[in-house]
């Protein structure tokens, strides 16, 4: 016999109430367990979740660093048109972080397609994460496609975004949330 058992019925109590419990306790370690399987793709998702939030912000201060360059004649050529992400960075238009080109897990990039178009892409560095797309009108698109949405081929002579690009639901330009 063993010695719980022995103490259980020094006290009164039963060999099973002992094995009840232990069985107990195996129950609650492998709900914990559980608990934390399920858990955790989605506190991993919460700590992702800012830099989508920082990338869509860093599209939206290109896209008003965008309409500044064009209509303060930035280069000073009198010609109103639009910057890339480096001339936008000469100008101070935006943060020298992002004038670089890497900013809070994306890599972006800048295109003027014509004096009246641009469009911006923020691709990012984690499998998994959404790609991001901007243009002259101010939506942001996202795609979860793979291969490389870096490519010129995913954007329209004038800067319209290909059928693989989707508008954000429930985005406001106004405000860099995900909702």
């Amino acid at each position: 016999m063993s010695r719980r058992v022995e103490l259980a019925r020094s006290r009164g109590e039963s060999a099973q109430a002992w094995r009840s419990w232990g069985a107990r306790a195996l129950l609650s370690a492998v709900a914990l367990a559980l608990l934390a399987v399920i858990a955790a793709p989605n506190r991993l998702g919460a700590r992702r979740h800012p830099s989508y939030s920082a990338a869509l912000g860093a599209l939206r201060a290109i896209s008003s660093a965008q309409s500044l360059f064009r209509d303060g004649d930035k280069e000073g050529d009198g010609v109103l048109d639009y910057g890339t992400l480096e001339e936008l960075g000469e100008q101070a238009l935006v943060d020298p972080l992002l004038a670089g080109g890497v900013k809070a897990g994306y890599a972006f990039v800048v295109r003027p397609t014509s004096p009246f178009t641009w469009w911006a892409m923020a691709r990012p560095y984690h499998a998994g994460s959404p790609y991001f797309f901007v243009n002259h009108t101010g939506v942001v698109h996202s795609t979860s496609e793979r291969g490389s949405p870096m490519c010129p081929c995913q954007v329209g002579v004038e800067g319209e975004p290909a059928p693989s690009w989707v508008p954000l639901a429930g985005y406001d330009p106004a405000d860099s949330r995900l909702r």
